[in-house]
């Protein structure tokens, strides 16, 4: 009888539910082992910020991507030296398309891509749509109003944040691997 008891305390305390019945009603609580739940500790980890002189060059990378669209858009809806003329002006509608769309999605444009960097949030996370046209459109236009000074600003920021990033609560990060 002592080894069917046995047995069946170890199947009973080894089911979630029957081990919190055994505890209610056979043992009381203070002989019960109390375990705490298991906690997954994430670390952060805080990438470097990107240069300047990289995040330059990945605008210049994404502006020679449009250099066939510009150029198709030019013959079909016609040449203008103006910059509201219709190509100049659908041009500049799809480039922030484009803009929204691959950070929003991705994080990176394809020149931010190609140059190991892309837009995290401040707390490090990817960034969603609504941030993604706060920064471009928004965040960049308004950069773009005292003589670009909002994109100079990132020069002399500690976190390098442009008036784009700092509208948006983005940074610009560099996901190359670090040499140790």
């Amino acid at each position: 009888m002592d080894g069917q008891n046995s047995s069946l305390g170890q199947a009973t305390l080894s089911s979630p539910q029957n081990a919190s019945m055994v505890n209610q009603s056979i043992l009381p609580a203070s002989a019960m082992p109390q375990v705490a739940p298991a906690q997954l500790e994430i670390q952060s980890v805080t990438l470097p910020k990107a240069s300047i002189l990289r995040r330059f060059a990945a605008i210049v990378i994404d502006g020679l991507l449009f250099i066939p669209l510009a150029v198709v858009l030019t013959i079909v809806i016609g040449p203008s030296a103006s910059s509201t003329s219709p190509s100049s002006l659908v041009l500049s509608f799809l480039f922030l398309v484009y803009d929204v769309f691959f950070i929003g999605k991705y994080g990176a444009t394809l020149g931010k891509k190609w140059l190991k960097i892309r837009v995290v949030g401040t707390d490090n996370q990817k960034i969603d749509f609504v941030k993604a046209f706060l920064r471009e459109v928004i965040g960049k236009f308004l950069s773009a109003m005292i003589l670009g000074l909002g994109y100079f600003w990132a020069m002399w920021d500690k976190n390098r944040q442009a008036w784009h990033d700092k509208i948006a609560d983005t940074y610009v990060v560099s996901t190359a691997p670090q040499k140790q």
